[in-house]
């Protein structure tokens, strides 16, 4: 059975275990089967949090990840999971906070600034978008779902979808702010010339 690992680790208030669900969602409505597993401790913003994904043309026999295919850190600490990263995996960590050796030259690392990047929005969004919030950081995870779509060439169309399906309710105010930060993170790729990332589904 052929099948895509995706580990993303990081701290409460980086939109980890959202970020773990825009992907479930995006390759879901693309038809493949689908696992998603959060794990998080007591503490909400600032305590660990990770999440695992997995998605296959054919059933899931097991939620449990050893060896990922794709390793997503968004914290420093969360470097400490780099070892178990396959061999020729991916490696997505976030340059704004994380200054630790790689460790490691067998694995394609791709380095994106989200946070940084997610703190400067306010000053290049649509007057009428930014306005709506007060801190634009809390789309640093969007910021990295634009950048897995741009490196893995996933389908850009179901992005107003996974959006609205999350963001229901009074939570749709957030749609346009994780909009923006998704183009951002798919030019951010393009523009660093970012070489695509090869899966095998």
């Amino acid at each position: 059975m052929k099948k895509l690992e995706i580990f993303l680790s990081g701290q409460g208030g980086q939109g980890v275990l959202d970020l773990g669900n825009f992907l479930a969602y995006h390759w879901m409505l693309d038809g493949y089967h689908v696992i998603y597993t959060p794990s998080y401790g007591p503490e909400t913003r600032g305590g660990k949090v990770r999440c695992y994904v997995i998605i296959s043309k054919d059933n899931i026999d097991s939620p449990m990840i050893i060896n990922p295919d794709i390793l997503v850190v968004m914290n420093g600490p969360s470097m400490d999971f780099v070892p178990l990263l396959k061999e020729k995996g991916t490696l997505i960590y976030n340059t704004s906070i994380i200054n630790r050796e790689i460790g490691r030259n067998d694995i394609n690392v791709v380095p994106i600034p989200s946070t940084d990047m997610a703190d400067k929005l306010k000053s290049v969004l649509p007057k009428e978008v930014s306005e709506m919030y007060n801190d634009t950081k809390v789309a640093q995870n969007a910021i990295v779902y634009g950048a897995m779509i741009s490196l893995f060439k996933m389908k850009e169309s179901n992005i107003d979808p996974v959006l609205s399906h999350f963001y229901t309710g009074t939570k749709n105010k957030y749609i346009a702010l994780n909009k923006f930060a998704v183009e951002e993170g798919i030019k951010y790729v393009k523009e660093k010339n970012l070489l695509p990332v090869s899966i095998h589904l």
